[in-house]
């Protein structure tokens, strides 16, 4: 079975969308299940795209450090 790429222009509002979820209060799971990405795929395309991630509404840890 083939696997789709996805392009970068299709990557960033996926992550905008799911960040947006995550504002509102949404768990990480359900936001991911919202806009159709896998939160494995969410987590590789943050840190591939250098994107900060939102976990639970709060800032991920590497900005507390």
């Amino acid at each position: 079975m083939v696997q789709k790429r996805f392009k970068i222009e299709e990557i960033i509002p996926k992550l905008c969308k799911v960040e947006m979820y995550l504002f509102r209060g949404y768990a990480l799971e359900d936001a991911c299940r919202k806009t159709s990405v896998t939160e494995r795929t969410y987590h590789h395309w943050c840190k591939e795209n250098g994107y900060i991630e939102l976990v639970n509404g709060k800032l991920g840890d590497e900005l507390l450090e």
